[in-house]
């Protein structure tokens, strides 16, 4: 045999042994399949999750929930994507998250590990450019799961109040937090105690300049009161004729348009969901939303408003209060008049692809190979194999409305 031919049959053969390679490299995937042919993947049903809007990379951000996981998500433009990030909170369910503006960084904060039945958590995370990074405050709350926080653009800090603790107490301290320290609110700069709660809704009203909170489980209860955090104190509000007592609803706010929106919860922590949408207006009263029936009834569902996209999004959240897990997996938009469910039939998530070993090559291919190694070796060409799969067929989802959302009347 010339050296010439001996070339060609030695690169040959290199080329079929890295063809044979490929093929038996088992592909990536995730909890709720691949993203293959353009379809779009979605994160595994939970509920509990934590979400806030990022206005600095311009999406929604969403840790974590009851799938035990400790994956982190992002959602814009009506598509979710899973990053890859080295490190990361461990996985929990009930964390409480909110956007410090004063640092530019997501803020979060307990939570109850591994996504239910662990132990109660204290530690303090940032995220920021698609990077976890966790933060060791010199103090800091107590371990707690379902505690309720905002960012106090006012005092240019992070309020958080209430949980449940480590000795399934209902907790009624309130924390800030900024600069990277937590600070335990004296007692005597809040007139009238507020009754302890876990569970409760709470964002910043801008056009009152205030934190709001409403509801939330009690020792005995669900509630219905609302109340301002402003100027280091909580004072009891009027807020109308509110929702009825509600727990672990979800709640976020439209500063642009200047009204919150909060859905479902539960009329207490073993009674059942509502489906119901209530609006937050500019007197600062709640009122039912005059909305046509949008997601199902449910409890913890992740929560925020997308201003790059400008409408609320919704996911998941379980049916029942006794029963987080696994919970729900659908994605919803409010618009502010309607919601869309923007998880249509062609883009629920895909079964897992199967991983791929020599053994699964068929006879087929492996004669493939064969003719492709006799060609070479006899001098006529060089082929290079490439295995063949099947491409799923392509589809768009349905997107909810991509105008600002017009408020209610107030």
């Amino acid at each position: 045999m010339s050296s010439s031919r001996t070339r060609r049959a030695v690169t040959a053969s290199v080329l079929v042994l890295l063809a044979l390679t490929l093929a038996a490299t088992p592909m990536r995937t995730s909890a709720a399949g691949p993203a293959v042919g353009g379809i779009p993947y979605y994160p595994a049903p939970r509920s509990g999750a934590a979400m806030v809007y990022d206005p600095v990379d311009h999406y929604v951000l969403m840790f974590g929930g009851s799938n035990g996981a400790n994956d982190t998500w992002t959602f814009a433009h009506g598509r979710w994507n899973e990053l890859n990030e080295s490190i990361a909170p461990p996985p929990r369910i009930g964390a409480c998250v909110a956007w410090d503006a004063a640092s530019g960084h997501a803020i979060l904060f307990g939570g109850e590990a591994g996504g239910a039945g662990g132990p109660l958590l204290n530690d303090t995370w940032e995220f920021v450019h698609g990077n976890w990074t966790e933060l060791h405050p010199a103090v800091s709350p107590p371990p707690l799961v379902w505690s309720s926080c905002a960012y106090d653009a006012e005092a240019g800090s992070l309020v958080l109040f209430g949980g449940s603790s480590a000795q399934n107490a209902t907790t009624a301290s309130t924390w800030t937090f900024a600069g990277g320290a937590w600070t335990l609110a004296p007692i005597h700069e809040t007139p009238r105690l507020i009754p302890p709660r876990f569970g409760a809704a709470m964002l910043y009203w801008d056009l009152g300049d205030y934190v709001d909170m409403y509801g939330g489980q009690g020792n005995a209860s669900s509630l219905n009161d609302s109340w301002q955090w402003i100027s280091g104190q909580w004072q009891e509000i009027n807020s109308g004729d509110p929702p009825s007592g509600r727990v672990l609803a979800s709640v976020a706010y439209d500063d642009s348009a200047e009204y919150g929106v909060l859905f479902g919860g539960a009329t207490n922590f073993s009674g059942s969901a509502s489906s119901s949408t209530w609006i937050l207006g500019a007197n600062g009263r709640w009122a039912p939303a005059r909305t046509p029936p949008g997601p199902s009834a449910r409890v913890a569902g992740a929560f925020a408003y997308d201003a790059a996209d400008g409408y609320f999004v919704l996911f998941g959240g379980s049916p029942s209060s006794t029963q987080l897990s696994p919970g729900l997996n659908d994605t919803w938009s409010y618009s502010g008049t309607n919601w869309t469910n923007l998880t249509s039939s062609a883009d629920r998530p895909l079964p897992p692809a199967p991983t791929h070993s020599t053994s699964s090559v068929s006879p087929v291919e492996l004669a493939a190979l064969g003719i492709a190694i006799a060609a070479v070796a006899g001098g006529v060409c060089v082929i290079v194999y490439r295995r063949w799969r099947p491409r799923p067929p392509t589809s768009s989802t349905t997107s909810g409305s991509r105008n600002p959302p017009t408020p209610p009347p107030s």
